[in-house]
């Protein structure tokens, strides 16, 4: 059986946060989870939006990669909260009619309410740098899958349910290949879920959009409402 604290241990070597840059060159977490990231936070940004080891770390990059013996691969992602926004409405259009996809794609209302009231002009940043570095690039090529499975959302409108979804689940799996979200029944015609994930909205929420840290005061009312109304009807 593993020991508690090893597991501990582990678990902290697979935190990823969400987090803008403030005038004081300071990131405030916004959001985090372990392990890995959660799936709708691709909807943020653009596969060219990459973060390197040697941007994220800057002078400290010697140091970092001596000691952990890696090459320069990607980190994260980083964008302006404006073009998050945006990119993040312009990906959701296409979904909202489908009922099935919408059900689930709707939660990411409470993220786009944490993002509202950022000026636009902050950076908003996925950093992933604890996982990669204890993985070497292999994360770094799932979350490009996923990041980009979201960008082909704006570019290739699903159609019917299953196409939105099956565009969900590789968001999930890219994001965390340790998903509690399953894949779909291959048999799916419209009746029926054809998620079959937990039944705990909670347990749902945070594998979709990660646990809320330091939402900003002005909002965290509403978002927090409009996530527990998700959880409460999942």
């Amino acid at each position: 059986m593993e020991n508690p604290e090893d597991r501990e241990s582990r678990m902290a070597d697979l935190i990823t946060t969400l987090a803008v840059l403030r005038p004081t060159q300071q990131w405030t977490t916004m959001f985090k989870h372990e392990p890995y990231a959660p799936a709708l936070w691709a909807l943020l940004f653009s596969p060219n939006e990459t973060l390197s080891a040697s941007d994220h770390f800057g002078d400290e990059w010697p140091r970092v990669s001596a000691e952990t013996v890696i090459a320069d691969h990607v980190i994260g992602y980083r964008t302006t909260v404006g073009q998050a926004r945006e990119r993040l409405m312009k990906r959701l259009e296409p979904v909202r009619h489908l009922a099935e996809a919408w059900r689930v794609f709707s939660l990411a209302r409470a993220l786009s309410l944490s993002l509202a009231p950022v000026p636009a002009d902050w950076l908003l940043r996925l950093d992933a740098s604890t996982v990669t570095l204890n993985q070497g690039s292999r994360y770094a090529d799932l979350m490009a899958a996923a990041v980009l499975a979201a960008a082909e959302l704006g570019t290739r409108r699903p159609t019917d349910d299953r196409q939105a979804l099956r565009a969900l689940l590789s968001m999930a799996h890219g994001m965390n290949p340790q998903t509690a979200l399953a894949a779909p029944i291959d048999d799916f015609e419209g009746s029926g879920s054809p998620l079959p994930w937990p039944k705990d909205g909670l347990a749902v929420s945070r594998a979709l959009i990660g646990i809320p840290f330091e939402v900003p005061t002005s909002h965290v009312e509403t978002m927090t409402r409009a996530r527990h109304q998700w959880e409460a009807s999942w």
